[in-house]
């Protein structure tokens, strides 16, 4: 069979758009960021590329919502935690200083509440 014989036919030429297609949502650019910074974590210094363009516009809002997500919790929320996790499981809370310093320790930790409210606790007995 001849290249002729081959290639006859109805050939669709390929068109690009005049346009281009709309740009991707933030989250995609944080999550290109962190994908980034995690490639380049393990070399030295002098070996990092200069950020991308596109990656150093969404920095600001990426440090942003890091300092958002670690932000120490409230007391007052890890108290209504504990006073409600309690009552649900039939659990008596430490009295006094004990249950104080628990909750200064877990008001340290980032976002208590927003992690406490996420997570079903099965591992608990019903």
């Amino acid at each position: 069979m001849t290249i002729a014989a081959r290639t006859t036919g109805t050939v669709v030429p390929l068109v690009h758009p005049a346009h281009r297609p709309p740009a991707l949502p933030s989250a995609t650019r944080s999550a290109r960021l962190h994908a980034w910074s995690e490639s380049w974590a393990d070399e030295p210094l002098p070996h990092l590329p200069d950020l991308p363009p596109d990656l150093a516009a969404a920095l600001p809002e990426a440090i942003g919502q890091a300092r958002r997500d670690l932000a120490p919790g409230d007391p007052g929320e890890i108290l209504a935690a504990l006073t409600t996790l309690a009552s649900r499981r039939g659990f008596d809370l430490p009295d006094g200083l004990a249950l104080e310093l628990d909750i200064e320790v877990m008001a340290g930790w980032p976002r208590f509440s927003k992690t406490a409210s996420s997570v079903e606790l099965h591992c608990l007995p019903s």
